[in-house]
């Protein structure tokens, strides 16, 4: 039968037994663009500040082009901060900002810092009460990110998080980033549990959505906070999670 992501109100709660989530744009985003928060450090370190649109765009070729050389964060090549060093001083190179080695390590390094910490980031309003619903509902809950041990170790813990989950895949773990089938078929096995018995959460349609999907998980709900509307189906619409009737239907 085929299945697509769920509209609001389509979740039939009594067949599941888990609920996974993605992480950025899921349960926080970003307080500031990338580009502001370089352009800034820079600027912190005693250089002219450069143009946070030049930054930015460069940090989006050089994210994916170092991702394509060396994906899962790195995997175990190499360390996490390794992999984002990769991908800040290539951000520098490609935006034309020429800097010595020691002066662009010292740049490098109040960035990595900055984003280890929750304070780069905005906890969305509807998660925890969410979380705590599933949670009194018996739902297990864990994640699914394409991120790194950064998540687990610091950003979740951070914001009180951790203490919901009960299980996080990282693509830096398993050497697998969604939209692979691996990395969902982790966390089924992670929760002891059939994938249709599983519903996935995530505001990336292709990535969390049809990864789910192919993975055999229950009907994703896409999680479309930013109003982005994919290509694929334009009839998704913006979905909080309050809306996603959790809370009211378990009242």
């Amino acid at each position: 039968m085929q299945r697509t992501p769920l509209r609001q109100g389509e979740i039939v709660w009594k067949s599941l037994k888990c609920v996974t989530l993605d992480v950025t744009g899921t349960l926080f985003a970003m307080r500031h663009r990338v580009g502001d928060v370089y352009a800034s450090m820079v600027e912190w370190h005693g250089f002219d500040k450069p143009d946070p649109d030049v930054i930015h765009s460069s940090f989006k070729t050089s994210y994916k082009h170092v991702n394509r050389e060396s994906p899962c964060v790195g995997g175990l090549a190499e360390s996490t901060k390794e992999w984002w060093r990769k991908v800040v001083y290539r951000t520098f190179d490609t935006a034309g900002l020429n800097y010595s080695e020691p002066q662009r390590e010292r740049i490098f390094s109040s960035i990595y810092s900055a984003y280890g910490s929750p304070k780069a980031y905005k906890l969305f309003d509807d998660v925890m009460p969410f979380l705590e619903c599933a949670k009194n509902r018996g739902l297990k809950l864990g994640v699914i990110s394409n991120e790194s041990e950064r998540y687990s170790e610091e950003i979740l813990p951070g914001f009180g998080l951790s203490r919901f989950f009960e299980f996080v895949i990282l693509a830096k773990d398993v050497l697998s980033e969604k939209p692979d089938r691996k990395i969902f078929e982790a966390a089924a096995s992670a929760a002891g549990l059939a994938p249709e018995e599983i519903l996935h959460i995530g505001d990336d349609y292709e990535k969390d959505c049809l990864g789910s999907l192919n993975a055999g998980f229950h009907s994703p709900v896409f999680l479309n906070r930013f109003r982005r509307k994919p290509e694929h189906d334009p009839q998704l619409g913006y979905i909080h999670f309050a809306e996603v009737r959790l809370a009211r239907d378990l009242r």
